[in-house]
């Protein structure tokens, strides 16, 4: 008999175009953003509790507020925008759509509908030469397309 308990979960699409602009050597991909319910701004990694920006904010900066908004409790998403691009960093989900089996975006609870076509998104980035994963599932999805993005760049 088949199990039909995840029928009534909805595929999302992701709500973010790719981040992607010609100067870009790094492109850095994760899996799914959380719901918007936690969102503070509507960017890449939009959840003011997740460490993301903190941590680039320590590693470019020293400073792990430095695109942090902390009395409004956001995310600077411009400020964020105009260093990425001075740094050369371009973002794009790995899933274009999926199922949250448990509500959240943990990577052990996404079911990918469908994957972001990578080779197609490096013919938007001439100058990358390296993929940044965040993630095990975003690190699955490239892997699996691995000897089709080499072919596309040989």
């Amino acid at each position: 008999m088949k199990d039909n308990s995840d029928e009534h979960i909805l595929t999302e699409q992701h709500p973010f175009q790719p981040f992607l602009f010609d100067s870009a050597r790094i492109l850095m991909m994760g899996s799914f953003p959380p719901q918007e319910k936690r969102w503070s701004m509507d960017f890449f990694y939009p959840n003011y509790t997740n460490d993301m920006w903190r941590i680039w904010g320590i590693v470019l900066f020293d400073n792990k507020n430095y695109f942090i908004d902390i009395e409004n409790k956001r995310i600077n998403k411009e400020l964020l925008k105009k260093i990425l691009k001075e740094k050369g960093i371009a973002l794009a989900g790995t899933a274009k759509s999926v199922r949250r089996l448990a509500g959240n975006a943990s990577d052990k609870h996404l079911e990918i509908v469908e994957q972001a076509d990578i080779k197609s998104l490096l013919k938007e980035l001439p100058q990358c030469r390296a993929i940044v994963v965040t993630g095990g599932k975003a690190l699955e999805i490239v892997m699996s397309q691995i000897d089709e993005i080499g072919r596309a760049h040989v």
